[in-house]
């Protein structure tokens, strides 16, 4: 929680550094502020009428828009304009399309083209969703969340991530700002996991980064993605620990004053049980140990997959009657 405000700072700071440069060096929520995004208003992709900023990420913004073919309200991701001249961030972009593309389920944000601006810039149109991110949710609640609603977003999450990893596909960004809650019927949440602007394909065809190059959030990074390793389903297994973890207790397993102490910690440091805490957090039994099994340093001890996770998961859901 306090991770996600610190960025959240940090950009707003930006934003206010840089207003009186080039409009087109500023985030698409500053343009629009001074009334200098030419994005909107536009056609995209022949039938998509650009509305207002959505949401603008570190390198991407998403706008809302109108189909004029269906008449139905969607959203549009594109790269920032400052990024046009970075060939590495314009492939990641147009992998994580493809990516969102290949990994589609009811848990996943849905595709529904792709292609590029009028100004060249790589986009991808996907479907509007009513909610809030599971971040937000987490940082209002600034509390461990209710066991149940935990146990209904965590079986949803790993639904996706199953089928994601049968497809070969490794995630390797999980964390709360990636997961969304749509709003359902009778009230009830549905996740849907978004941005897989690092994902790896376990053959390696996806991938795009180099050697040595470290990617991901530190708070939620697993020991052998941080040390460089290979990664596979195992890690992006750790992630959804650290998640369940800050879902069931209000905090995270590791924090720092530093991105690199925070790293340094999720290598040599054993996570403390909840039961453990000062003050102590009450949980379940079988909750616990779900999220502990997913932190475990070595990827052996681990859940082997994310099938498995969901198997526990899904009896804990029946243990404990929660309807997912």
């Amino acid at each position: 929680m306090g991770e996600a405000t610190g960025e959240q700072t940090l950009e707003r700071r930006r934003e206010r550094e840089t207003l009186s440069s080039d409009p087109g060096t500023l985030p698409a929520s500053a343009r629009a502020a001074m009334g200098a995004d030419p994005l909107v208003g536009q056609l995209a992709l022949g039938r998509y009428h650009v509305g207002p900023v959505l949401a603008d990420g570190g390198m991407g913004t998403v706008y809302e828009a109108l189909d004029r073919v269906t008449e139905a309200r969607v959203a549009i991701k594109t790269l920032q304009p400052r990024f046009m001249d970075r060939p590495r961030v314009i492939q990641r972009f147009e992998r994580e399309a493809q990516a969102l593309e290949a990994a589609r389920s009811d848990h996943v944000v849905d595709v529904k083209a792709r292609g590029a601006l009028p100004d060249g810039r790589p986009c991808y149109v996907m479907e509007r969703l009513e909610g809030e991110l599971l971040a937000d949710v987490i940082e209002r609640s600034a509390a461990p969340l209710d066991p149940r609603v935990v146990v209904r977003v965590a079986v949803q999450l790993a639904r996706a991530l199953a089928h994601a990893h049968q497809l070969g596909i490794v995630h390797r960004d999980l964390k709360p700002e990636n997961v969304f809650l749509r709003d359902g019927p009778g009230g009830r949440s549905v996740v849907k996991l978004l941005d897989f602007g690092l994902a790896k394909a376990v053959d390696g065809s996806m991938d795009v980064t180099k050697a040595g190059e470290l990617l991901g959030t530190p708070t939620y990074m697993a020991p052998e993605q941080i040390r460089g390793d290979s990664v596979d389903g195992r890690t992006d297994v750790y992630a959804f620990g650290v998640m369940l973890y800050e879902m069931l207790t209000g905090r995270v397993p590791f924090v720092g004053d530093a991105p690199v102490d925070v790293m340094v910690a999720h290598v040599e440091e054993e996570p403390t049980l909840p039961s453990q805490l000062d003050p102590p957090v009450r949980l379940p039994v079988m909750l616990e140990w779900i999220a502990m099994c997913c932190l475990y340093k070595e990827p052996a001890r681990r859940f082997q997959s994310a099938e498995e996770l969901l198997d526990e998961l899904s009896n804990a859901a029946g243990l404990y009657r929660v309807d997912v």
